[in-house]
């Protein structure tokens, strides 16, 4: 212990150290006076004698106070075992034991009902008796318990019974004379005019040809955009080349297609052969030389 205080550098430690023995002898001197209290209660010295009787005392207040939690909770100790009971019970409920002398123990209720007249045994519920069928319940009892079925007023009973009205008499249904049904109309038969061919040596007439139908135009398609003009600022309508405005060409002028190269075709005057390379300067068949 000696070498570990010497290693300590700091007051702060020094201090808790000696803050945590000062505890320690307080725990011992508190454990010594309670061991000396339990052996020497009654054969202590004069010296310790008045804290003695103060601790008795001490004692002897707390457990006054606590009969009286008890008691203002309700609340009662067995004298047999001690346990805590209510003060409204009759038994103890921890041995069993009666708490109040003379109470009287109340009998169980009874789950069957003797019948006055035979002494047969029924249950609660039955309202008359399943041997000899006397009434088990009394009369009062007995008619709030099944309803009435009909209340007799005699202030009514004079009164005359008025009789069901006539029903309203219906007028009769007109019988719908029945339609004959109309004949069919038959129908003409169709007469198909003479074609007339044409004579020998005339020419055949052809049937003029059919309009082309028109392209039909995709609902869903998008419109054609606009056109506006780079010079003014004109919008023009789709498909227009020249603006209406200033006259600004709209649309490119598409590039014209390359002329197709044509080669001038050369006839050898002795042979016959031609050749179609222009810059040929004889012929590839007799070497004549060639114009």
């Amino acid at each position: 212990m000696a070498n570990d205080i010497n290693l300590i550098n700091s007051v702060e430690e020094v201090e808790a150290l000696i803050a945590e023995e000062e505890a320690r002898q307080e725990t011992a001197y508190s454990e010594i006076g309670k061991l000396y209290y339990v052996k020497h209660s009654t054969d202590c010295e004069e010296d310790f004698k008045p804290y003695i009787e103060e601790l008795a005392s001490g004692a002897a207040r707390i457990e006054e106070c606590k009969k009286r939690i008890l008691t203002i909770k309700g609340i009662g100790t067995c004298p047999k075992c001690g346990a805590y009971t209510k003060s409204t019970s009759l038994f103890c409920t921890a041995c069993g034991a009666l708490l109040k002398e003379g109470a009287e123990v109340p009998a169980p209720p009874k789950e069957t009902v003797a019948c006055s007249r035979c002494g047969s045994e029924m249950k609660k519920n039955m309202r008359f008796c399943t041997v000899c069928g006397n009434p088990l319940t009394a009369p009062e009892q007995l008619a709030d318990a099944i309803p009435p079925t009909r209340i007799y007023e005699p202030e009514k009973a004079d009164a005359p019974i008025e009789e069901p009205a006539a029903p309203a008499e219906v007028a009769p249904v007109q019988e719908t004379p029945a339609v004959e049904p109309a004949a069919e109309p038959v129908a003409e038969p169709v007469v198909t005019p003479a074609v007339e061919l044409p004579a020998v040596g005339e020419p055949v007439p052809t049937a003029p040809a059919a309009p082309k139908p028109e392209p039909v135009r995709d609902p869903y398609a998008a419109p054609e955009p606009s056109v506006i003009c780079p010079m003014c600022g004109k919008v023009s309508a789709p498909g227009m080349r020249f603006c209406v405005a200033c006259g600004t060409r709209l649309t490119e002028e598409p590039a014209p297609a390359p002329a197709q190269q044509s080669y001038a075709v050369r006839r050898c005057q002795n042979c016959g052969h031609i050749s179609a390379n222009p810059a040929m300067p004889f012929c590839t068949e007799c070497g004549t030389r060639l114009n």
